[in-house]
C-alpha cells in the first residue's frame, strides 16, 4: 500500500471518534506499530485533530470531512471549471 493511500486509510479509521491502540492500527493497515505512529506525527502536523499517546490510544479529536480520493467521471464532470 502507497503511503498517501495508507494515511488516508488511517485517516478514515480513526474518523469514528473511538479510541485507537497503535498495535489494532497496524493490524488493520499490515504495517508495523512504529509505522502507525510515524503516520499518526504526519497526519497530526497536516492540521488533523488527532490526540493519544502510546499504550493509550489515538482518538479523532473533532470531525473531520474528506473529499473523495478518487471521483468517478460522472462526479468529474460536475465540478466547476474556472477559467483562470
Amino acid at each position: 500500500m502507497r503511503r498517501t493511500d495508507r494515511l488516508a486509510a488511517l485517516a478514515q479509521i480513526l474518523r469514528d471518534g473511538r479510541l485507537h491502540l497503535a498495535r489494532d492500527l497496524s493490524a488493520a493497515l499490515g504495517v508495523s506499530p512504529r509505522t502507525v505512529y510515524r503516520d499518526l506525527a504526519t497526519l497530526v502536523a497536516s492540521g488533523l485533530p488527532i490526540a493519544g499517546a502510546p499504550g493509550v490510544g489515538y482518538p479523532m479529536t473533532a470531525p473531520v470531512p474528506l473529499p473523495p480520493l478518487h471521483l468517478s467521471p460522472r462526479a468529474l464532470g460536475a465540478l466547476p471549471v474556472s477559467p483562470h
